[in-house]
């Protein structure tokens, strides 16, 4: 999200939604990489740059975990750290 050129977004949906957009629905490795680069479009790199971050979030967990599906990658994303943010307040703090 630090790359894509929209200014103070802070919602993954939004997110999402703006990279399917660009690149494709199913959003996939091939989709991203097929992608043309506009040289007039300044904001182009910077979306590029995302995708190629995704891309990569999408390789990895093809390679380990077998999942190539990037909303299926993304909600177990979401729910680990949802289990992890839990965790953290039901766990006592020690001193």
């Amino acid at each position: 999200m630090n790359d894509w050129p929209t200014y103070n977004q802070t919602k993954i949906a939004d997110f999402v939604q703006e990279l399917k957009v660009y690149f494709g629905n199913p959003l996939t490795i091939d989709s991203i990489y097929r992608k043309e680069l506009d040289p007039k479009d300044g904001l182009d790199l910077w979306r590029h740059e995302a995708g190629s971050s995704v891309a990569e979030m999408i390789h990895i967990s093809t390679r380990f975990e077998g999942e190539s599906n990037f909303d299926k990658i993304l909600q177990q994303l979401l729910n680990y750290y949802k289990v992890v943010k839990y965790h953290r307040k039901s766990t006592p703090k020690k001193y």
